[in-house]
């Protein structure tokens, strides 16, 4: 998942709760 985030195809997840270690992210900060 954080590879996912830190990669260029992350730019296309907008505005999506994203489920991390159990948890949620609300918002991503580019």
């Amino acid at each position: 998942m954080v590879v996912y985030l830190a990669s260029d195809q992350a730019s296309a997840t907008t505005g999506g709760a994203l489920r991390v270690d159990g948890g949620y992210v609300d918002s991503i900060l580019p």
